[in-house]
């Protein structure tokens, strides 16, 4: 919908106050025009970061500690037990390669501070990275910074200096990262966003007491996306049960050929120290549920800060940057915990790796029915454009539309995102029916069609009484401010495959909700009535906007 870079950032990077990332998503979705290989290029992408980023915390702990046992347990749980159930929304690429960046520049900051010498060259790239992370990806790359003063901090202090010396140099190593995240911290506080952003990041210390937001939090922290897909069971496919207890064996074969196989894995643990060395297992016991507990914290409150805490649903984005915390966690005390079952006779080895490979293979499970809840997403969303365009071949050169298209829910007792389909998010109804009747001769500014999203409609009526019915709609979009009169909209009604227009809808439901505005004749470019067909194409993104409607 945008024909150059300037139209792409005016859709909402501008408000947002963030063009860089703008110019870095506009070269990112460039291979749009490639059609359904573009999808193919950007999970690939996708799945790429997924990939490297546990290795990367793999590596991490093991330059930390030199465990490679507990840095697998750490890797898997960052596997198995992710906190961000967004995968499929390509959009939030700029949070997992933050993460990942962020990652791989932690680690250069322990290989920089296990030389004898701090190694210079390897603190310069952590810096860069970390640069480019918080002014280009994410801002929330500077609260990672106490969790490397605090590898600084266990890294130096290995090397037997006094605390004077060390505090010193912990203090001169971080101080460049520290003072030039100043300038971006300066910004977000004074250059609020503006337009359709305006009144979306309420940030404030007040936030940090949110104990709503906070509990919400906690229920995500406690296998929130588990219980939550729970309700999904029947739209996973088969294969998902497959691969999870695949995983499992295969886990379960590795741990009892490498892992667990008797006690005298004990003494791997004198062995398998980094040369830096770690005087003593207690020492590695507390450094690493610190590390995980700094991380966690410092992003809780950075995003509690702009009211952005993460909870079950599409607000998972915000906690890409907590699951290395929460993995370090999670993974270390298993491990611990497995390890303090085997110092007991009442405990058998094969069952301790057993209870962990359970883990494994529920989380894979879950991982892939989350998939799948996506996949019949996107089919459903499909569903209802290919029964719109059916119904309205063609469009007037500008419209106007209501369009109310919720689809059978997932489950009726759980409130989430899960509502995926384009259909069920008004920003993205109306991009993609730009998109499907696009014009080379219009440019993304110059909207051709807006819609009015029923549901919100629905929201006000029962909120404010029908009164407003009589009243002007103002829709807030990434194109601005948008007035719109009932007269006219073209109120359009999808609900289990089938798709009513105007006075089709008062003749299938008498009493909705805004029977004023669809009591109209047909418009002269509408077919008759038709069902879904099957889906083409896939669409997933997260955007939401702000509906009011006032009284003019």
């Amino acid at each position: 919908m945008s024909r150059n870079v300037y139209e792409f950032l005016a859709m909402g990077f501008t408000q947002l106050r963030r063009e860089p990332l703008g110019m870095f998503l506009y070269l990112f979705f460039m291979p749009q025009q490639l059609g359904d290989t573009a999808f193919l290029i950007w999970h690939s992408i996708s799945i790429g970061l997924q990939v490297a980023t546990p290795l990367v915390l793999y590596y991490l702990i093991v330059s930390l500690n030199g465990r490679r046992d507990i840095a697998a347990f750490i890797a898997v749980s960052l596997i198995v037990l992710p906190l961000d159930q967004t995968l499929p929304y390509v959009s939030a690429v700029n949070y997992r390669l933050g993460l990942l960046l962020g990652l791989i520049s932690l680690y250069l900051t322990v290989r920089a501070a296990a030389a004898e010498r701090i190694d210079k060259i390897k603190i310069v790239a952590a810096l860069l990275l970390a640069l480019f992370t918080e002014y280009i990806l994410i801002e929330a790359m500077m609260a990672l910074e106490p969790a490397r003063m605090l590898l600084l901090w266990i890294m130096r202090y290995r090397s037997q200096r006094s605390n004077t010396e060390t505090i010193k140099e912990v203090a001169l190593t971080s101080a460049p990262f520290v003072l030039l995240t100043l300038p971006l911290i300066a910004y977000k506080i004074l250059v609020k966003p503006y337009g359709f952003y305006a009144a979306m990041y309420p940030t404030g210390i007040i936030n940090l007491i949110d104990w709503t937001a906070m509990r919400e939090m906690a229920g995500l922290l406690i296998i929130g996306n588990w219980r939550m897909l729970l309700g999904y069971a029947a739209h996973g496919s088969w294969i998902s049960p497959v691969l999870g207890a695949t995983a499992g064996a295969l886990l379960l074969f590795a741990m009892k050929c490498a892992l667990f196989t008797d006690q005298h894995n004990k003494t791997s643990q004198a062995t398998n120290i980094s040369q830096r060395g770690t005087e003593n297992v207690t020492h590695a016991a507390w450094t690493l549920p610190l590390l995980g507990f700094t991380i966690l914290i410092s992003q809780t409150i950075f995003f509690g800060y702009a009211a952005l805490l993460p909870k079950v649903g599409g607000g998972t984005t915000h906690a890409i940057f907590m699951q290395a915390g929460y993995a370090i966690l999670v993974g270390s005390g298993m491990f611990w915990l497995i390890r303090k079952c085997l110092d007991t006779s009442a405990v058998r080895p094969a069952l301790a790796n057993a209870l962990f490979a359970t883990l494994v293979m529920v989380g894979t499970y879950f991982n892939n029915l989350n998939l799948d809840v996506y996949t019949a997403a996107s089919a459903r969303e499909n569903a209802f454009w290919q029964a719109f365009i059916q119904r309205f071949p063609a469009l007037p050169e500008r419209a106007d539309f209501l369009i109310d298209a919720i689809p059978l829910p997932y489950a009726h007792h759980i409130s989430t995102f899960f509502r995926a389909e384009d259909i069920f998010n008004p920003y993205d109804f109306e991009r993609r029916l730009n998109d499907l009747y696009f014009s080379e001769e219009k440019s993304a500014k110059n909207r051709r069609y807006r819609v009015v999203p029923g549901i919100r409609v629905v929201q006000h009526i029962r909120a404010n009484g029908r009164q407003i019915l009589n009243s002007t709609i103002e829709a807030s979009t990434h194109m601005g401010l948008a007035q719109i009169h009932p007269d006219d909209l073209i109120v359009v009604h999808y609900r289990n495959g089938e798709l009513l227009v105007n006075r089709e809808i008062i003749e299938r439901y008498p009493t909705i909700e805004y029977r004023a505005w669809a009591d109209k004749p047909l418009p002269e470019l509408a077919a008759k009535k038709a069902v879904t067909s099957e889906p083409e194409k896939k669409s997933f993104t997260t955007q939401q906007p702000i509906l009011s409607i006032s009284h003019k």
